[in-house]
């Protein structure tokens, strides 16, 4: 069965590729597909990715085919041939809340 990870900003810095492919004879949870990109990528991504009990930062959104796992059965979702599961970090940054001046010209 093969699985895709799609990465992006802090993440794509550390593996160096935007995508990952794994490969597993058995299905697997979005869990068990986080410790496998960590076990291939090292410390650096573990360090950056996980929290003191090993389970994947609250703030980074992850999300199968385009769905929240949030939505599905959270870190036990379960991954099937084909499935791309995306690891989204926290961003920063967005639109200044004080509304910018609006400037009209003379149409005439």
């Amino acid at each position: 069965m093969k699985i895709k990870i799609k990465v992006f900003a802090t993440i794509r810095e550390i593996t160096k590729t935007k995508e990952i492919e794994l490969e597993s004879e058995n299905t697997i949870t979005v869990y068990d597909a986080i410790k496998l990109m960590i076990n291939k990528y090292g410390e650096k991504l573990a360090n950056h990715l996980l929290d003191k009990n090993g389970k994947p930062k609250t703030a980074f959104l992850l999300m199968v085919n385009g769905v929240s796992v949030k939505e599905l059965k959270g870190l036990e979702t379960q991954l099937g041939e084909g499935d791309v599961l995306a690891v989204l970090p926290p961003v920063a940054g967005g639109i200044d809340p004080k509304p910018l001046p609006v400037f009209r010209q003379n149409c005439e």
